[in-house]
């Protein structure tokens, strides 16, 4: 639906359950205890599984990269509709090849081969 609007709008995914490899991150630490709250409502759903635990959990290591004084955030992927008009599958891309494409190591065989030659015979010191 977003590729036929045709305008410059962007898509944010955000994470429910599973985690996401977001390209933001949103501070929401003034409304962490309002969030958990909210999330203390699932009563028959935190009886099967503490959701409300995990998803704090996830809020709170979302921080890592971020100022001390952020206590909890929101991951999100943005999307511009324009980049799932050219690539429709974008976003059911595998991590492997997402980070290939930004050139990172994956494997040994990525990392070019250096040779460290000491001498040890006949050494003056």
């Amino acid at each position: 639906a977003i590729r036929r609007i045709g305008k410059a709008v962007r898509l944010a995914l955000y994470e429910v359950s599973i985690p996401l490899y977001p390209n933001q991150l949103l501070n929401i630490s003034d409304w962490a205890a309002r969030k958990k709250t909210a999330m203390e409502c699932f009563v028959s759903q935190n009886a099967i599984q503490r959701s409300d635990l995990h998803i704090a959990a996830l809020n709170r290591y979302r921080t890592y990269t971020l100022p001390v004084s952020v206590t909890a955030a929101e991951a999100f992927i943005l999307v511009a509709a324009e980049e799932l008009f050219n690539d429709p599958l974008k976003l059911y891309q595998s991590e492997h090849v997402r980070q290939r494409a930004l050139g990172l190591f994956l494997d040994s065989s990525d990392v070019p081969l250096v040779s460290v030659i000491i001498r040890s015979v006949d050494r003056s010191t």
